[in-house]
């Protein structure tokens, strides 16, 4: 019986990984809620503005367009330099630019076109974040450890996901939408504390050295990523998947909020709930994705999840119910957590340390390219169509795009060939 029971702690022990990662993980599920406040509070006041599904979809067009302009020089800048303070860094500049908002609005001088130039930096700055999480992931965990720290991560954002959108429509209800961004900028503040206290396995990652002909060899490192993505065939196909579902995804999602306030007539609390199905799709998805990742090809796994999320994404466009309404966008969130993480872990196992920021952040700016045509087309379609039509193009555009790349070397992708 005691050899049972050590055997038994054995197998739980190795479940748990360094407290560091337990620290980024904390912080980012911590951000994650202040993100969603951000998320709900700005569409939401820029429609009561602007009344309009056009101007939404500037806004997120705009916005989502820092992707394309920050990954041009994010990963091979994380690359070169210290991950973890430039991390806090940009926490920082994250905490002054949303704080920012309602100290103009307070001033009355906040007007559409600030909103939009803020939001734009906003996303340039959670971008840099994004991709500097991703590689500093590695820099903490060995490799054995990842498909483990996959399913960990999954489970946070699931519970940021699940408790954000309620805190957050909670708090927008409470405080109104623009007032609200302070509590963003405190979830900011807390990450910066606690990415302060980690530590790295690697120490390359704690020097800062001077390089001779610095702005030169950015761009050759710039240069090396891209020449790393277009002589590996299966990168390629994996960045051409997320451009196509990107056209469907993204018109679907930068017109949610106004599809359920002004075509379904939600409040803000509703709205709030609803979103919730996001984390319940998270949770879920966190549990399973260890042992989709060890029994399913990883390409396989990559098409059907689209598949998944495009046919949620079309029957969104024929339920009114908000019970129905949550268990679709559980679905179509559930498709794209499996997918990226799916993605991200590959990434994480095969792409060396030195290049693994540079190839996330130049990868996500050429899949990104597609993501403002779909926000404001999202708007335009909204508009003349209404948003019942937009949830069913982009539902088909989404299955489409997944089957398209069924017949490509993609679906050959298999994790265990990175053991």
């Amino acid at each position: 019986m005691k050899i049972q029971y050590a055997s038994k702690e054995r197998v739980f022990s190795s479940y748990i990984l360094p407290s560091s990662f337990y620290l980024l993980i904390s912080g980012d599920m911590l951000s994650r809620i202040g993100d969603y406040i951000y998320q709900l509070a700005i569409p939401l006041f820029v429609l009561y503005v602007t009344g309009s599904s056009v101007w939404m979809g500037i806004v997120f067009g705009v916005q989502e367009s820092a992707l394309v302009f920050m990954g041009i020089f994010a990963g091979a800048i994380l690359d070169r330099y210290n991950i973890k303070r430039l991390i806090m860094w940009n926490a920082v500049i994250q905490i002054l630019l949303v704080s920012l908002l309602p100290v103009l609005y307070i001033l009355r001088i906040l007007n559409i076109y600030i909103i939009i130039i803020i939001g734009f930096m906003l996303s340039c700055s959670g971008f840099f974040y994004r991709a500097g999480n991703n590689a500093l992931i590695p820099r903490i965990l060995t490799k054995d450890q990842l498909q483990k720290a996959s399913g960990q991560i999954s489970i946070s954002k699931a519970l940021s996901k699940t408790f954000g959108p309620t805190i957050a429509g909670a708090i927008i209800a409470l405080v109104t939408p623009i007032h609200s961004l302070w509590f963003d900028a405190i979830s900011f503040a807390i990450l910066l504390l606690f990415v302060s206290f980690l530590r790295l396995n690697d120490s390359k990652v704690d020097s800062n050295k001077p390089v001779e002909n610095e702005r030169k060899r950015l761009w050759i490192d710039i240069r090396d990523g891209f020449v790393y993505i277009f002589m590996n065939y299966i990168y390629l196909l994996m960045v051409i998947f997320n451009f196509l579902l990107n056209l469907g995804f993204v018109s679907m999602y930068s017109m949610f909020i106004y599809h359920l306030k002004r075509s379904l007539g939600f409040s803000a609390q509703c709205i709030g709930i609803i979103m919730v199905s996001d984390g319940v799709a998270a949770f879920i998805a966190g549990l399973l994705i260890p042992m989709m990742l060890s029994k399913i090809k990883n390409g396989y796994l990559m098409i059907f999840s689209g598949c998944f999320l495009g046919i949620s994404i079309f029957l969104l466009g024929f339920v009114r119910n908000p019970f129905l309404v949550s268990i679709c966008f559980g679905g179509v969130m559930f498709g794209s957590q499996i997918s990226n993480r799916t993605m991200y872990t590959v990434w994480q196992m095969t792409i060396p340390k030195n290049m693994l920021g540079r190839i996330f952040s130049l990868s996500t700016m050429l899949e990104s390219i597609s993501v403002p045509l779909a926000g404001v087309l999202g708007g335009v379609i909204a508009m003349k169509f209404g948003s019942f039509n937009l949830m069913r193009i982009s539902g088909l555009v989404a299955v489409f795009s997944a089957l398209l790349l069924l017949g490509t070397r993609l679906r050959t992708l298999d994790n265990r060939m990175t053991h």
